[in-house]
C-alpha cells in the first residue's frame, strides 16, 4: 500500500464533510472532489489521471446550480425549474463518475483487491460518493497508523 498517497488524501472527518456540504448546498464537496483529484493525479501515471477540467467543471456547475436555485426562489419559473433539474441530474452523474474514477485509481495504486478490507466497494461508491471515499481514506489511514 502506498502510505504517502493515503496520507495526502486524508483531509477531515466524514461528518465534517457531510456537515459542510449541507451548509454550503454541496459546494464544499465540489471543492473537496476537485482537491482530491489534484492529489490523485500527483500520485498516478499520466494514463490514469482524472481530468482536472472535469473536476473544475463539476465545481463551476455546482456554483451555477446554487445560483439558479436562489434565482428560482425569487422568480419562480417552470423553465428555470427544468434547467435546474437538468443541471442537478448532470451533477449527480458527474459525481458518480468521479467516484468510480477515484475508486479505481486508489484500488489500483494501493494494490487493493476484493479480498482486502481496504478495497473501495462499488455499491457504496455509487450511493455515497464522496462521503464513502472520504470515509474509506480515513479508515485506511487509521488502520495504517494502528499497525505501527
Amino acid at each position: 500500500m502506498n502510505n504517502s498517497f493515503i496520507e495526502s488524501l486524508k483531509v477531515q472527518s466524514t461528518w465534517k464533510l457531510v456537515g459542510l456540504s449541507m451548509i454550503t448546498f454541496s459546494i464544499y464537496y465540489a471543492h473537496y472532489m476537485r482537491n482530491q483529484t489534484f492529489i490523485i493525479n500527483d500520485n498516478v501515471s499520466n494514463d490514469d489521471k482524472i481530468s482536472e477540467t472535469f473536476a473544475t467543471a463539476f465545481l463551476v456547475f455546482s456554483y451555477t446550480s446554487v445560483i439558479l436555485v436562489l434565482i428560482n426562489m425569487l422568480i419562480h419559473s417552470t423553465i428555470m425549474d427544468s434547467i435546474t433539474s437538468l443541471l442537478n441530474l448532470l451533477l449527480v452523474i458527474m459525481l458518480i463518475t468521479w467516484g468510480f474514477k477515484a475508486r479505481n485509481r486508489l484500488n489500483k495504486y494501493c494494490n487493493f483487491d476484493k479480498s482486502n478490507k481496504s478495497w473501495f466497494h462499488g455499491l457504496w461508491t455509487f450511493f455515497l460518493t464522496p462521503y464513502y471515499f472520504n470515509y474509506k481514506v480515513n479508515s485506511i489511514y487509521d488502520d495504517m497508523h494502528n499497525e505501527l
